[in-house]
């Protein structure tokens, strides 16, 4: 799995992109749904794009998920809710639930 690895300013413009993505997601979800259906709809379509990617970047994503799911653990464990966004946004918007 070897890969270049990316500037600061590329990991900060793709965390930008990925941010403003995720705000367009949340905006057209906004509403009375239930949210275990949203949340097995949003894992369907993270196993749809990570089956087109190259086979050697969806160990990549393993990696990235294991990390979420220790984030859940850790959040379930302490009794405590878990931020929207994994590190602060570097943008002035604010996503409101």
């Amino acid at each position: 799995m070897s890969t270049p690895s990316p500037t600061p300013e590329q990991r900060a413009e793709f965390r930008q992109q990925a941010y403003d993505m995720a705000e367009k997601i949340i905006v057209a979800l906004q509403g009375e749904q239930p949210s275990f259906v949203v949340l097995e709809a949003l894992n369907l379509v993270h196993r749809f794009v990570t089956s087109n990617l190259p086979p050697g970047l969806v160990g990549y994503v393993a990696m990235a998920m294991a990390s979420y799911a220790g984030e859940l653990m850790q959040a379930d464990a302490k009794g405590k809710g878990l931020s929207p966004y994994p590190d602060p946004v570097t943008t002035s918007k604010s996503t409101t639930h």
